[in-house]
């Protein structure tokens, strides 16, 4: 079997669709960057935008030598269901033209620094809190990378963050003058910094980097071998905060999932507080119901209600926009749960339920609870289920697993939070449980047994 790289494009029909200018860094290597916003760069680009990329691989743990093995080149996985109709693509990404990793080759890194023909950089910070470390070393390489820039007298760039908070863009500002400030880089840095334009930007899909098995069954159905196979759905955003030297100098609005937009808060407010909402709603329950999939869970028809009526009856009243502009969104969002075609492991679409609950579904039980004077029931199964799911988490090589039934399933979520939980467990009195989990003011923020009613129907809850 012949392994991907450029060479073997023409033998398998697959058309060339490589940009001839390098004018964009981008530091992390990361799914939602390789398998969406990279993918969505490739689709400008062959409609003309000719923008290519240069990947830093963030510290040890990367894919520079992979995608150096395969010319930059990898093959994302695209199925699902769109406006009723099915979508089955698979889409060889070509945007890539270098792949470095700095603890190799730093010369590398800093010739790239001193190129002028390089108009933008971008970064992916995770809002979880799960890779902390990661969005940290990129923030780091991001930093000296526009040091050595200002040192060689370049001008400034475009700096696009992509984040689930407005502020992402203005935090890695701020982070950069600080490591700057280590590096005695001086008030004249501060000064170059002004022309650099931070923009963030919001990446959401559900996508995932290819477990082996799977990459194995893939690269048969391809008859070539490649070893950064991504699976996405086809619902895909890319909205960036633009200002007008970005659109200028970069066309990538000619991809229509790619958006300038002077606002983010209308698509963050959609995400976290609908779309969000509703796999926190799902999540939980689902993997200790043993299903494995988001897809499973649309079949499960408790699950399937409860995710309906805690997103109609107890999540869309409460939210920001009207009813009519919402009502589509969450059409689409029933759509992407129910997803047949791609197996979107429920494990991963769970990732952060802490901050999904926290950011997305928080709001809506407080406002709940204070008109109807007791908790969304709904949203308080969830709630337990995920105390009840979280409560077995304890510590493994690399990770944290939990028990459903006889199973071992790995738990995606903030260090400290799973750290909390794994103190407790599930057949503790379910008084104690909730009152340990409910009052603990480092995980949500405040106490949450302030909500009218919620503390009892936990109880009662992990009391079933």
């Amino acid at each position: 079997m012949k392994h991907l790289n450029l060479g073997i494009l023409a033998d398998y029909e697959i058309p060339a669709n490589r940009p001839d200018r390098l004018c964009g860094v981008q530091f992390g290597d990361d799914a939602m960057l390789l398998g969406l916003v990279d993918r969505l760069i490739d689709d400008a680009n062959r409609e003309g935008a000719n923008v290519g990329l240069a990947v830093v691989q963030p510290g040890q743990d990367g894919f520079a030598q992979p995608l150096k093995a395969q010319d930059g080149l990898y093959t994302v996985f695209v199925r699902g269901e769109e406006d009723e109709r099915q979508v089955r693509r698979e889409q060889v990404v070509q945007c890539v033209l270098q792949a470095l990793d700095p603890a190799e080759d730093d010369d590398a890194l800093m010739a790239l620094a001193g190129s002028p023909e390089i108009r933008f950089a971008l970064l992916h910070t995770d809002e979880t809190g799960e890779f902390a470390d990661r969005d940290a070393v990129c923030a780091a390489l991001a930093a000296r990378f526009l040091v050595e820039r200002w040192r060689r007298g370049l001008d400034g760039l475009s700096v696009i963050v992509c984040g689930e908070d407005e502020r992402c863009a203005a935090a890695l500002r701020e982070r950069t003058l600080d490591y700057a400030g280590r590096w005695r880089a001086g008030a004249d840095f501060a000064g170059w910094l002004d022309s650099c334009r931070f923009l963030p930007a919001l990446a959401d899909c559900l996508v995932f980097r290819s477990d082996a098995e799977e990459a194995a069954r893939l690269c048969a159905e391809m008859n070539y071998a490649d070893a950064m196979i991504h699976l996405a759905e086809p619902y895909g955003l890319w909205a960036i905060r633009a200002d007008a030297a970005l659109q200028a100098a970069l066309p990538l609005e000619r991809c229509p999932q790619i958006r300038f937009v002077g606002d983010l808060g209308e698509a963050i407010m959609k995400k976290q507080r609908v779309f969000d909402a509703g796999l926190f709603a799902i999540a939980a329950a689902g993997l200790l119901h043993g299903n494995a999939t988001l897809a499973e869970c649309m079949k499960d028809e408790p699950l399937r209600d409860l995710v309906g009526h805690a997103l109609l009856d107890e999540v869309l009243p409460y939210a920001p926009m009207s009813k009519e502009a919402l009502t589509p969104y969450i059409i689409r969002c029933y759509e992407r749960y129910s997803n047949p075609m791609n197996d979107n492991r429920l494990p991963d679409a769970a990732r952060g339920l802490a901050h999904k609950f926290i950011r997305g579904v928080l709001p809506a039980l407080r406002a709940y609870a204070n008109e109807h004077f007791e908790p969304p029931k709904n949203l308080t199964v969830a709630l337990s289920a995920l105390i009840l799911l979280y409560a077995d988490a304890r510590p493994t090589d690399g990770g944290y697993e939990t028990v459903v039934g006889e199973e071992r399933v790995p738990v995606h979520e903030r260090g400290d939070v799973l750290e909390a939980f794994s103190r407790l467990s599930s057949d503790m009195p379910p008084d104690s449980l909730a009152y340990a989990v409910l009052s603990d003011r480092a995980l949500w923020g405040e106490d949450l047994r302030e909500i009218d009613g919620l503390e009892d129907a936990v109880i009662q809850n992990l009391s079933m």
